[in-house]
């Protein structure tokens, strides 16, 4: 089974409710934690959302604690994770896309491809990973953000979903990344721990028989082929396995999320201007395989 864990503090319903249906359509059992909310979220609307699906669904209030919450997560196998799970840790502005989700839409009624085996993500990933795992390094897949927003910085406020009007992408070399794990419950994960400036999105995994935490770095597996030892990774943008970051959708959006600080350090440490932020500015390069993907869910 593929999870997502998601911890938000979502101040715009129509968005997370895309993101959520979205990932339910591709099959994520997905685990949201509303930490703080506005209150027109945190209501009986989300509940609705959940409400009769094997997803779940919690209210956490005051600073969350985030890295130490997700490694307690997985040790403590809070959502009865099995044995070689997929377990991802994004964010409701984040989507995975994985292009054999995407063929199987375009091609469902297509009658030369009715019958056909598409490889689902789980294989996908368990082959990816095999090496790792013979290797007796525990599967840990980092998939480098595409931060995608809109050719001209949107001043106003939004009426459309960002899915459908920010499909300008930065062309970067390299991102920060998340997490998908390959879930065992015989090692620990520690998303806290701190390597200069950078901590938590890939936890540290280590076997607590055999080796010490300090004695262990991160190490995931990057588009198939590379190995990082750190949160970034090379970014592919041909990449079977994608995730695309709506990171800046407005002027009036930044606003919301600086007043409503951050899960990952106790403290505001966000610019108040956005245009301050190192990742402002430069999504020069149309892409349009969300927008295709969103409408081809009919979810638009």
């Amino acid at each position: 089974m593929k999870h997502i864990v998601c911890l938000t503090k979502s101040y715009n319903f129509d968005d997370l409710s895309i993101w959520f249906k979205y990932h339910d359509k591709m099959g994520y059992r997905i685990h949201l934690i509303d930490n703080d909310s506005a209150p027109s979220i945190s209501s009986d609307i989300m509940t609705w959302l959940i409400e009769g699906t094997e997803h779940t669904y919690e209210k956490l209030k005051g600073w969350p604690n985030q890295w130490q919450l997700f490694s307690d997560i997985l040790n403590q196998n809070r959502y009865e994770f099995k044995k070689d799970d997929l377990i991802a840790f994004i964010d409701d502005d984040e989507f995975l896309w994985y292009y054999l989700d995407y063929w199987k839409m375009v091609e469902q009624y297509d009658p030369k491809f009715k019958g056909k085996v598409y490889e689902p993500l789980e294989t996908y990933l368990g082959s990816m990973t095999k090496f790792q795992v013979n290797m007796g390094v525990p599967g840990c897949v980092l998939v480098p953000q595409t931060l995608m927003s809109t050719h001209d910085f949107w001043v106003g406020d939004r009426v459309l979903s960002y899915t459908k009007t920010h499909f300008y992408r930065r062309n970067d070399v390299s991102t920060q990344g998340k997490a998908i794990v390959v879930y065992d419950p015989k090692y620990r994960y520690d998303f806290t721990v701190k390597s200069g400036e950078e901590y938590g999105h890939v936890p540290v995994i280590f076997d607590p028989m055999k080796e010490k935490l300090e004695n262990k770095q991160r190490c995931s597996i990057v588009n198939g082929t590379g190995i990082s030892s750190t949160t970034y990774g090379d970014v592919d943008y041909n990449a079977c396995l994608r995730l695309y970051h709506y990171h800046i959708k407005s002027d009036i959006d930044w606003k919301k999320k600086f007043e409503r600080g951050s899960a990952a350090v106790d403290h505001q440490w966000y610019a108040q201007d956005v245009r301050a932020n190192k990742y402002f500015g430069g999504y020069d390069i149309p892409d349009f395989t969300m927008v295709e993907t969103i409408k081809l869910m009919g979810l638009d």
